[in-house]
């Protein structure tokens, strides 16, 4: 006659143990991937909201470009950067007078466009090799563009931002 047994065998405890481990590390390893994923959907989602927010600012201080009155030049350009004075949202509200400055990013790890803002902001606002800008003189058939903006005065149409196989185009001051 054979005895009932009261419990498991050494054996059986071991495989249970071993299924147990395998399942726990596997699920580790989901959560990590989906982790890192999480991670990578985020900074994405938040680099496509800063360079929309950049755009945005972009061309509004485009529109908001003040002309001096005095003999200094309301808008400076050449190939690689752009300057003017404009009127820029204020972390008070409203808005306040500022110096705006698109050139060619300075960094060699990410190269591009960026906008910068004499209140401290910097917005990288296009991302890419070859960056370059160019000047709107003329709109009448289709238009006529220059590499740099030799007039102090008056400043140009718009301002066309390249890099990357990307172009963002500034339309200058309020037109109707």
């Amino acid at each position: 006659m054979r005895r009932e047994r009261a419990g498991f065998t050494l054996i059986e405890l071991l495989v249970a143990l071993s299924i147990g481990a395998v399942v726990l590390v596997s699920a580790r390893a989901l959560l990590d991937g989906l982790a890192s994923h999480a991670r990578t959907t985020v900074r994405a989602m938040h680099d496509a909201d800063t360079e929309g927010n950049g755009e945005r600012l972009a061309r509004q201080l485009a529109g908001n470009l003040i002309l001096a009155a005095d003999p200094a030049p309301s808008f400076i350009g050449t190939e690689t950067e752009s300057a003017f004075d404009a009127w820029c949202p204020s972390t008070r509200g409203g808005l306040e007078r500022c110096h705006v400055r698109v050139a060619r990013a300075s960094s060699v790890k990410e190269p591009g466009i960026e906008l910068s803002l004499s209140t401290g902001e910097t917005v990288v606002l296009l991302r890419g090799a070859n960056a370059t800008l160019r000047y709107l003189s003329d709109a009448a058939e289709g238009g006529r563009w220059q590499d740099d903006w030799r007039q102090p005065q008056t400043p140009p149409l718009a301002v066309a931002l390249y890099a990357g196989g990307r172009s963002l185009v500034l339309r200058i001051g309020e037109r109707r």
